[in-house]
């Protein structure tokens, strides 16, 4: 249960920009050591999901984050170093907006320009 309280489900910006950091991490790496969704032959396709133009609904991805992180918060504990790092001395409401409108990705080049520039 807790691996699924402190990962990317639930938002779609959280999981896009949680992959963007895996990305960013996996391609300083030597080929052959990092995940296989990150291998050279797998950037492309990767890149091409990552920068898709389909919208991002800022409101619902508000709620749906909130929810996530109520839901950490009150099945890990305000003491858990999840939540702790997730909420910054916030409710959930407040986090979550802070985290969708203090976004750079995947606004206009800003999710391609993390990408390239880490």
């Amino acid at each position: 249960m807790e691996a699924r309280l402190v990962g990317f489900d639930g938002s779609r910006l959280l999981g896009i920009a949680g992959r963007i950091v895996q990305y960013v991490a996996e391609v300083a790496k030597p080929n052959g050591k990092r995940y296989e969704e990150y291998v050279d032959a797998n950037l492309d396709s990767l890149r091409n999901e990552l920068l898709s133009p389909a919208p991002i609904h800022e409101d619902l991805e508000e709620v749906t984050l909130a929810d996530q992180l109520q839901l950490a918060l009150d099945k890990l504990g305000p003491d858990h170093a999840f939540v702790k790092a997730a909420l910054g001395g916030k409710a959930p409401p407040e986090a979550a907006h802070a985290a969708v409108t203090g976004t750079k990705a995947p606004g206009p080049g800003g999710a391609e320009a993390l990408l390239d520039g880490g």
